[in-house]
């Protein structure tokens, strides 16, 4: 994602590329999938991530944007997690 992919040494990919049908399974079991969710679209992961890539994403977050990468913090305790995509 624009170089960003430079910066997840230790953070771990929860969710990349999914299929419509495996978005409509994971609705149906009550998590979090958007319809027409980004990443049916392969425009969008979701990581666990360390303090310092957290630093990062905050450090340069106007960078981010002009480049198209938007990012949102989900869930909570073990399950909180980035969602990045592309604008």
């Amino acid at each position: 994602m624009n170089g960003l992919g430079d910066r997840l040494e230790n953070e771990v990919l929860v969710s990349g590329f999914r299929t419509e049908e495996y978005n409509r399974a994971l609705q149906n079991v009550g998590n979090e999938a958007a319809t027409g969710s980004r990443h049916t679209k392969g425009e969008a992961i979701d990581v666990r991530y360390t303090r310092a890539f957290e630093q990062y994403l905050d450090e340069n977050k106007q960078s981010l944007r002009e480049q198209g990468i938007r990012y949102l913090v989900h869930g909570e305790g073990s399950d909180k997690h980035i969602h990045i995509q592309l604008a």
